[in-house]
């Protein structure tokens, strides 16, 4: 739900409210598209000190389809995090602000930026008639509902003890060159992994 504050369930949680998404190509480079996406709609100067900030339990997203088919090809999914200079002030600045490292600047907020890369895994299932009945976005958020906790592999990998990497994340990059589908997602997780697992073996 979105666009300004008319839709009455997102009215109710501004900082999750999508009010514009923009896509256009990108002026310094033609082969590239750039993506603005608008957040929390009607904020203006006279309405601080006090402003809605990117919401800490909000995940923001941006999914590009780019074959037509109404399915994400690639997710971009932002998240971010509020850090308070003096934690017992509420207020945005206890001052003015003359640079990014002025103390006066109290509540500031920390993102991170994921990538995550949907059409390969599903070509590939396509290739060898396998259907997706679980989307990965339905699978990562499986997982987040689980709580904290580690992979079989992670423990495995913290624990000093041999990996099953190429039974597990080798066999998919190798179905992937075997059927021409291009898993770099897969492929850099394998190769890091590698390393990894490696470093571990050597001791």
């Amino acid at each position: 739900m979105s666009s300004h504050r008319e839709a009455p369930e997102i009215s109710k949680d501004p900082v999750a409210d999508s009010t514009d998404l923009y896509a256009f190509v990108s002026p310094d480079n033609p082969d590239t598209v750039t993506l603005i996406a608008n957040y929390i709609p009607l904020q203006e100067p006279a309405g601080g000190p006090n402003f809605y900030e990117f919401g800490d339990d909000v995940r923001y997203e941006i999914h590009v389809d780019n074959n037509g088919d109404g399915k994400a090809d690639i997710t971009y999914r932002f998240e971010f995090e509020t850090k308070l200079t003096t934690p017992a002030s509420f207020l945005y600045n206890t001052g003015p602000i003359g640079s990014l490292s002025d103390p006066n600047w109290n509540s500031k907020q920390f993102y991170k930026v994921t990538r995550v890369d949907h059409a390969g895994s599903r070509e590939l299932a396509g290739k060898l008639g396998i259907e997706l009945l679980v989307s990965i976005d339905q699978r990562i958020a499986g997982a987040e509902k689980v709580g904290e906790h580690k992979t079989s592999m992670l423990q495995d990998l913290e624990a000093r003890r041999p990996l099953e990497l190429d039974e597990v994340v080798g066999a998919v990059v190798e179905l992937g060159e075997r059927e021409l589908v291009d898993t770099p997602v897969m492929r850099a997780i394998y190769a890091c992994a590698k390393l990894l697992d490696q470093r571990n073996r050597a001791g």
